[in-house]
């Protein structure tokens, strides 16, 4: 159980710093009207555990904040892998 929320934690961790870093190069090649990063790539990354750099990037760079699918991506991967990070916690004993 340890090393699966260690592999989660790191997935979180990575996934999250893939998103925001993509958010903020993302927003920058809007600004200079240059090619765009596709929606789905924030989507896969967000599923593989970049939910919370997403929200975090939306946030802090006014990007695709009006877009419900990106909404409903950034919280529910967010609520998802929170989830399962508490449900972990609490198999062993309150302890990550």
């Amino acid at each position: 159980m340890k090393l699966l929320s260690l592999i989660l934690l790191a997935m979180v961790g990575g996934g999250s710093l893939i998103n925001f870093v993509l958010c903020a190069v993302d927003k920058c090649a809007a600004k200079a009207e240059r090619r765009r990063i596709p929606e789905k790539r924030f989507f896969w990354v967000a599923l593989l555990g970049g939910g919370p750099g997403l929200w975090l990037g939306m946030r802090c760079f006014h990007h695709k904040t009006l877009h419900r699918s990106f909404w409903l991506a950034a919280v529910g991967t967010t609520l998802l892998y929170g989830a399962a990070l508490l449900w972990i916690a609490l198999r062993m004993g309150g302890m990550l």
